[in-house]
């Protein structure tokens, strides 16, 4: 596979993973920290792979 599509398949991974760890903080709030953290880590990766996808584009 070439880097760029492995890095827009990250980075559609991260945008689900942040998503569903979003949305099972607001719906199970006896563990809504774990899932805070989750969803901070997937928007910062990403973040990443979206700098690195564009950065492979050029």
């Amino acid at each position: 596979m070439k880097k760029t599509t492995l890095f827009a398949l990250a980075v559609i991974v991260c945008l689900v993973g942040a998503v569903v760890s979003s949305y099972c903080m607001a719906a199970f709030t006896a563990s809504e920290a774990v899932f805070g953290v989750l969803a901070v880590v997937f928007a910062m990766g990403f973040t990443l792979f979206v700098n690195k996808l564009t950065n492979a584009l050029d």
